[in-house]
């Protein structure tokens, strides 16, 4: 299984899972994170080499310290989504005046510019 991870010395097993969590395949492996898996060999073995590329950046992310780049793109998507959210409350304003007031079309001037 490519998504599963074995201990050649205690013979432990664990599923990785997209959450980048490791759950026990074996009765006495503890669930544990990606990250907090890495600092026990770290520990165990007197440091652990560097990370470079992806994998720094999805194990900086994991252990609560967002990439720059993931922090950039989180910002955008939320200014996109606070601009969606008031072009949609606009448009509702438009259609409640119109079915509400008497007048036979919308005002589309605030639409426009």
């Amino acid at each position: 299984d490519r998504d599963c991870a074995d201990c050649g010395a205690c013979g432990r097993r664990w599923r990785l899972d997209l959450a980048c969590k490791m759950l026990p395949e074996t009765p006495d492996a503890e669930a544990l994170t990606v990250a907090i898996a890495r600092d026990r060999l770290s520990e165990r073995f007197d440091g652990a080499p560097e990370l470079e590329g992806a994998d720094a950046r999805v194990s900086k992310t994991h252990r609560g310290v967002a990439a720059p780049e993931l922090l950039a793109r989180i910002a955008a998507l939320e200014t996109r989504v606070d601009e969606q959210d008031a072009a949609l409350r606009r448009i509702l304003t438009l259609l409640i005046d119109w079915i509400e007031g008497d007048s036979q079309r919308p005002d589309l001037s605030s639409l426009r510019g």
